[in-house]
């Protein structure tokens, strides 16, 4: 999300926090879900925020 010009706030970092943790394949899709609709509730672009919800699921 840096190199898109959105700041890391501390509610954008919980919301990727939301993506990467999952114990079964439909907490995957939820949480995915979750973090996206909590970063775009914060002002983030809808590419973006699936592109940073789905980094943060692999990276984590």
């Amino acid at each position: 999300m840096q190199s898109q010009s959105y700041s890391p706030t501390n509610e954008r970092v919980n919301d990727c926090s939301i993506a990467g943790h999952y114990t079964s394949m439909m907490d995957k899709g939820i949480n995915a879900q979750a973090c996206r609709f909590g970063l775009e509730a914060t002002g983030v672009r809808s590419s973006v925020a699936i592109t940073a919800c789905t980094y943060a699921q692999s990276s984590q």
